[in-house]
């Protein structure tokens, strides 16, 4: 571009674009590391209010069958499964079908397409000799749903804003170097 209101325009354009930018991705990520804190703490509390339930259906060796328990899991994409060793001891929710972890903590996993966020636990009990896991697992679907659209409207947002942005600034410049538009005709007519 030869003009000036053209160099313009593209200058604010592109340092408006690298703004709008590194702001987009910040704002998603920080979105993004807020769900999975959400998701983390929901698992940790779940895990702590079904462990001594858990611990009981195994020493006392209850089915811990409850079907309104199920039932909200289920809502929810999450799931509570205890093993003993290598043996489910119970399952309520549906549980992807993934070996339990051997370590304590957060992780995450994709089984039949669909990816999981788990919590696991190991249950203090002399009894089962350190060998009962609590596993905790929700569904990341919603999340991951949610996520995208706001990716979405961040990048429309930020594209509306530059073209607004571009618009305004060929505008105003153009107002702006009307004066040396007239200066420059009138210089061209005396040295002429």
């Amino acid at each position: 571009m030869r003009s000036l209101r053209g160099r313009l325009t593209l200058g604010v354009a592109a340092v408006l674009a690298a703004v709008l930018l590194v702001s987009g991705f910040s704002v998603s990520e920080y979105v993004k590391r807020t769900e999975r804190e959400t998701v983390d703490d929901r698992l940790r509390r779940t895990a702590d209010l079904s462990r001594a339930n858990a611990l009981n259906a195994v020493q006392q060796e209850l089915p811990l069958d409850d079907g309104r328990l199920d039932d909200v899991l289920r809502a929810s994409g999450t799931s509570l499964r205890l093993t003993v060793g290598a043996v489910d001891a119970f399952a309520i929710g549906t549980p992807p079908r993934t070996p339990v972890a051997r370590r304590d903590g957060f992780r995450e996993l994709e089984d039949g397409g669909r990816r999981y966020r788990v919590y696991t636990t190991s249950l203090d009990d002399p009894a089962l000799g350190g060998l009962a896991r609590f596993e905790v697992t929700t569904r990341l679907e919603r999340i991951e749903r949610r996520q995208r659209a706001l990716d979405r409207t961040l990048a429309g947002l930020g594209a509306l804003a530059l073209l607004v942005a571009a618009a305004g600034t060929f505008f105003f410049t153009s107002l702006l170097l009307r004066p040396l538009r007239r200066l420059r005709t009138v210089a061209a007519g005396i040295a002429g």
